[in-house]
């Protein structure tokens, strides 16, 4: 297995190329394929959801290729591919209960404040993304969606665990990953919002 250091400004690079590109597809190409008439409008994010996901996973493959890792077993090793431990399997629970309560911590006390100070509710859907329930035929379009989920999931943390993280020296990578992640698409979002709403005015 072949596996080559990466600093913190390449890591941080990495997130900005993936991040400005994640976003250009929700500000361009996502409102025009919304426009498109009849196409049920989950299936507008699916499409642009391939065209983020899939190339995550590709990059994480043709990097660790480029290092010299040939084979199918040598590439899974170089992506931090390996058999949970109880200890991961307990941590993997413990995350995972945490983070349902949390959610519905967060929500519930945004109910609240709707109610009793009368701010804006949380909305569980981000800003650029609206999906209509599926009724009759149209549950087929999971059969679309379930690709693309594992695409998701896989392709995200292939790339920023499997790749970035497992080959940055520092300790406490994983605060550079998770701070990076975390904070480039809202920061985008906001001078988006800014940028329209100071061009429109000039208008």
């Amino acid at each position: 297995m072949h596996k080559r250091s990466l600093s913190i400004l390449e890591a941080f690079i990495t997130f900005a190329v993936a991040g400005c590109w994640f976003f250009a597809l929700v500000v361009f190409l996502l409102p025009k394929l919304q426009c498109i008439p009849r196409i049920n409008s989950a299936v507008t994010w699916f499409i642009t959801g391939y065209l983020v996901f899939i190339p995550l996973l590709l990059y994480a493959i043709v990097r660790v290729v480029n290092e010299g890792n040939r084979g199918f077993s040598d590439i899974l090793s170089s992506l931090a591919f390996k058999p949970m431990t109880k200890k991961d399997w307990l941590y993997a629970l413990i995350g995972t209960v945490v983070a349902f309560a949390g959610t519905g911590l967060v929500y519930g006390l945004s109910i609240v404040a709707t109610r009793v100070i009368g701010i804006r509710a949380i909305s569980p859907s981000p800003w650029f993304m609206t999906i209509e329930p599926f009724y009759g035929y149209t549950r087929l379009l999971l059969l679309v969606w379930f690709p693309m989920f594992l695409c998701n999931i896989f392709g995200e943390e292939i790339v920023w665990r499997g790749y970035i993280q497992n080959r940055m020296p520092h300790q406490y990578s994983w605060i550079v990953n998770g701070s990076s992640g975390s904070t480039m698409i809202p920061s985008l979002e906001r001078w988006y919002k800014l940028s329209w709403r100071h061009a429109h005015h000039l208008a």
